[in-house]
């Protein structure tokens, strides 16, 4: 009996020091949670702030230039009516830190946005809406819808003044909100494809595909350029699975046909370094074609580090690492039919 108690006793205390164990892990488990929500919302937090520091300045330059003109040209009221939509605008995007709202705010922030250019505009730019009055008190993270109006402005028309539509549809599917927004500038595909069409004239040109990124746009290029066009292919690559340029260029595939006294236009997806263009270029420049041009659909600038010269770019955009539209990262992403930013989570 005194052998059983005994037994007893130290099960008992056994099972309070486990239990005590227990109970200390899982309180270490919801702290490590705890503090990594407490990380994830300050860095929300973080990010939000920058995106509205990034309110486009040019935008409000812009606005003020065409205020000064109103007033010189006396047209008061448009004046009056362009402050009011500035000052609201601006008190919505840097007013209460609000991280998610209603849609219905959202949609409110773009319409002052765009009472703004429709002034500066006049009749030249009109703005249709599809949405869904199901959705208003969806929430939505501010600043989703804006920005890609803007961008549709400024990255859609070429001359702005010569008219352009944009369309905005807004709609539920699958439990998400998907926004998209439409604008009836001509692609640029076709604009840099008229470029090169009235440089090169009545000769046959040779597109160079620089495999795999720049096979969408190739074939849009292609499809818009007047004259005959002859396509080859070359592959070659100095990033691997990584987001950086290693500076090591390799050629994995080369050229099918020689290309002396050929007009050749290099065709890239984006030239950041520099240093694989640098390669390449010494390397067909090198097999004595007629003319050596270089085009890309993206450019970004801040990341050169070797001087390349490039005949036709389609936008420049900043040190960010993109996907879609033939980019990808480790070769996913290709498939998407528009162009975003990758971001890692550390």
């Amino acid at each position: 009996m005194i052998v059983l108690s005994i037994i007893l006793s130290l099960l008992i205390v056994n099972y309070k020091y486990l239990y005590i164990y227990l109970l200390k892990k899982w309180e270490e488990r919801q702290n490590r949670k705890y503090r990594n929500l407490q990380y994830q919302k300050r860095n929300i937090e973080t990010q939000f702030e920058a995106l509205q520091a990034k309110v486009n300045p040019h935008f409000l330059y812009n606005t003020l230039e065409s205020i000064c003109s109103l007033l010189m040209l006396e047209r008061n009221q448009d004046a009056c009516d362009m402050i009011k939509n500035l000052a609201n605008f601006y008190r919505a995007v840097l007013g209460k830190r609000e991280i998610v709202l209603p849609f219905r705010k959202e949609l409110e922030i773009t319409r002052q946005y765009i009472a703004i250019q429709r002034v500066r505009y006049a009749d030249n730019l009109t703005f249709t809406y599809e949405i869904d009055d199901r959705i208003l008190d969806c929430p939505i993270i501010k600043l989703s819808l804006q920005p890609l109006v803007e961008n549709s402005i400024k990255y859609g028309f070429c001359e702005i003044y010569e008219g352009g539509q944009i369309r905005i549809h807004v709609y539920k599917q699958d439990g998400r909100l998907i926004l998209t927004v439409y604008n009836s500038g001509i692609p640029i595909a076709e604009e840099m494809a008229e470029k090169i069409s009235a440089d090169i004239g009545d000769e046959t040109i040779t597109l160079i595909c620089i495999l795999k990124g720049s096979v969408f746009f190739s074939c849009e290029l292609a499809k818009n350029i007047k004259g005959s066009v002859m396509l080859d292919f070359m592959s070659v690559t100095s990033y691997g699975d990584d987001t950086k340029s290693s500076g090591v260029v390799k050629i994995i595939k080369d050229l099918d046909d020689p290309l002396e006294g050929k007009n050749v236009l290099v065709v890239e997806d984006i030239i950041d370094s520099g240093r694989t263009l640098s390669y390449l270029l010494k390397n067909l420049k090198a097999r004595n074609p007629k003319s050596l041009r270089l085009c890309t659909l993206l450019d970004k600038p801040d990341r050169r580090v070797v001087d390349v010269s490039v005949d036709y770019v389609g936008f420049e955009i900043p040190d960010e690492f993109v996907v879609g539209f033939g980019l990808d990262y480790a070769q996913r992403y290709r498939n998407l039919p528009y162009i975003g930013v990758l971001e890692f989570n550390e």
